[in-house]
């Protein structure tokens, strides 16, 4: 104990400038509002090679940028990092979307169509307020030379009654002979309140050649 207090008192005495606050229970209390304490600063390297480390012994891993706290009961450094956003996802199969007018005639054999003429189908996103889109990846069949489908991820605004896009993608009028066609966008995008999201498939000519397989939403969740 003498020991440590006469280590305090050196260290104190290179300190200036200083207001310490008496709190019983600290061995040690620092106050300042322009400086910050430094912990010792080393790559992994040099941290492993600490010879027997203690129980809470804490240094700065320059190596990863974050502190570490040594477990001495496991054994083990352990990294005071945030924590890593988990990547979640959802996927809209054909069966999710309708047609948005209760006249037009659809069917689903692999995916979903309107039977012909003028007409878009709709899926819903329920996805919870504060969560980020990732990717919105459309899966859909255009082997029609003639014509071409919009699909949209868009939302409604309740209080505006109007439409806004996250993404749009047009297929194009360039026939394919692939069976099911995709294409990914990557938008960031934050899901806000009042707002109802949705995907939009929408054609002015629809065929047997055109089709929406369904899509995948990968999304980090607030």
């Amino acid at each position: 104990m003498i020991i440590r207090s006469l280590s305090l008192i050196i260290l104190l005495g290179f300190i200036s400038g200083l207001s310490y606050a008496q709190i019983p229970s600290a061995v040690l209390d620092l106050e300042s509002t322009t400086e910050g304490f430094l912990p010792p600063r080393m790559d992994i390297v040099e941290r492993n090679n600490i010879a027997i480390p203690s129980d809470g012994m804490v240094i700065f891993n320059i190596t990863t940028g974050f502190l570490n706290v040594y477990d001495g009961v496991q054994e083990f450094w352990y990294e005071l990092a945030p924590p890593q956003p988990v990547f979640e996802s959802v996927i809209l199969s054909s069966s999710n979307f309708k047609p948005t007018i209760s006249t037009n005639q659809y069917f689903i054999n692999g995916g979903a169509q309107i039977t012909s003429g003028f007409g878009r189908l709709n899926a819903t996103v329920n996805l919870p307020i504060g969560t980020v889109v990732n990717s919105v990846s459309f899966y859909y069949t255009d082997n029609d030379p003639n014509s071409e489908m919009s699909i949209d991820f868009d939302y409604e605004v309740i209080t505006g009654g109007y439409y806004d896009d996250v993404v749009e993608y047009n297929t194009g009028v360039a026939a394919s002979s692939s069976p099911v066609q995709t294409y990914t966008f990557n938008p960031s995008h934050t899901i806000l309140d009042g707002r109802g999201y949705r995907i939009d498939v929408f054609s002015s000519n629809w065929s047997t050649d055109l089709s929406i397989h369904g899509v995948k939403i990968s999304y980090t969740l607030p």
